[in-house]
């Protein structure tokens, strides 16, 4: 099942409530920890298809990721 995650320390949890609330879709779920570190992990979420090809890919094709291997 195809699906575009974007995982946060749980200090950054408003950033991906942004980030849900920008795209209108999606869903946060939270990886507890249960190793040494102070933060749950949470992830933003989308798995629907419609959401991923009408919302988050037209985002990406218009909005590329500025990376070291595209420049």
């Amino acid at each position: 099942m195809p699906e575009f995650v974007i995982t946060q320390s749980e200090r950054d949890l408003d950033v991906l409530k942004d980030i849900q609330e920008f795209f209108d879709c999606g869903k946060l779920f939270i990886n507890k920890r249960y190793d040494n570190h102070k933060y749950n992990l949470y992830r933003f979420c989308v798995r629907k298809r419609s959401d991923l090809t009408n919302v988050i890919i037209p985002f990406f094709n218009q909005y590329p990721l500025l990376t070291k291997k595209k420049s």
